[in-house]
């Protein structure tokens, strides 16, 4: 590899040490004699080994990157696939002769004019949970709970659980009050004391049996339908015992603030949202009445008068968990959002929490 000095004179000449001498000796003539007299063969067996080992490095490397390769490749065809196989979202009331951009502006709109009126609601909760005392004397009506007619409201009880609506009579959604459905935890020790209060949705339930044989049968058992008068004993116990109605007021405003506010957030930034069931809502016909531009058959529900109806239920995406709305169509009447001669149609007449 290098042409080989004369080394007879330079050794004596330039070095005077044997060991500097060897290693000049060395530096200049490594190949041959770094390891010994038969080096080449030697290097020839190293460099063919190291050859064979870096053949081999290379062939494991390039399979395993043609496997991750592969693998990519194969994730993203099985990505492709079942974004092509899921069916799109649902879009609310897509019968309805508008456009989804502005349906879903009309949504929001009607859940925002129903989150202001109950965040005054959670704001007299906050006072009232401040000073509750001024309450009592100056404004009595707020928070007091009521019972509906045992056909428009049914009421239900199992073991030491209560599952109600109730009507708040503050007058901030009308003379009419805010149904309230409490899930209410009766203590075991001493049945009269409500030692928890849940709050799982307000409004107006058409999903819901009301009528004189109405049973709620649920996964764990049946419950049994409760009379008017134990209905009213529980709306005694509210609005006497100050624990316990703090513990309602609690539920209320906590809700109100925690999980409406997201809903408000999400109203605001133009979310859109989706439909997680639907329905038909068909009334007993219990009155033959003026609703919206046409007389026809009503249900009282929760105090409110109802007439035959599609029902969707809707989330928004992805935000705003565990918050659900039911909007209510009376396919009879015109759609209408802003006009005020007209019933907002459709309109949100429910929301539920879990």
């Amino acid at each position: 590899m290098f042409p080989r000095p004369c080394c007879s004179h330079s050794l004596t000449s330039r070095c005077n040490k044997p060991m500097l001498a060897t290693s000049c000796c060395v530096s200049a003539q490594r190949p041959a004699t770094m390891f010994g007299a038969d080096m080449p063969q030697r290097m020839r067996l190293v460099a063919l080994s190291v050859g064979v080992v870096a053949r081999a490095c290379a062939t494991s490397i390039t399979a395993q990157a043609a496997g991750t390769r592969s693998q990519r490749r194969a994730r993203l065809v099985r990505t492709r696939s079942s974004a092509k196989e899921s069916p799109p979202t649902p879009t609310p009331f897509s019968d309805i002769q508008l456009a989804p951009t502005e349906l879903q502006q009309w949504l929001r709109a009607d859940i925002m004019r129903r989150y202001k009126e109950l965040k005054l609601l959670g704001w007299l909760g906050r006072a009232y949970l401040a000073v509750p005392f001024v309450f009592k004397k100056f404004l009595p009506a707020i928070f007091q709970l009521s019972a509906y007619d045992s056909n428009a409201a049914a009421c239900f009880t199992r073991g030491g659980c209560v599952d109600c609506t109730l009507r708040e009579g503050s007058g901030i959604a009308g003379p009419k009050g805010i149904p309230f459905r409490l899930m209410l935890d009766m203590a075991a020790e001493d049945p009269k004391r409500i030692k928890e209060v849940k709050l799982l949705s307000i409004g107006c339930d058409l999903t819901r049996e009301d009528g004189e044989d109405a049973a709620q049968v649920t996964a764990e058992g049946n419950w049994s339908r409760m009379s008017l008068d134990a209905v009213q004993e529980v709306c005694d116990l509210i609005n006497t015992d100050a624990p316990t109605k703090r513990l309602v007021v609690k539920a209320i405003t906590s809700t109100i603030f925690k999980k409406l506010s997201n809903v408000a957030r999400a109203a605001k930034e133009g979310v859109d949202l989706e439909v997680c069931a639907a329905g038909t809502f068909t009334p007993r016909e219990e009155l033959w009445a003026l609703e919206g531009t046409s007389y026809k058959w009503v249900q009282q529900v929760s105090g409110w008068y109802f007439a035959a109806a599609r029902l969707e239920e809707l989330r928004f995406e992805s935000v705003a968990e565990g918050v659900r709305f039911t909007f209510y169509l009376d396919p009879s009447e015109p759609v209408n959002s802003v006009s005020p001669g007209l019933n907002v149609n459709p309109e949100v007449i429910n929301c539920k929490f879990s």
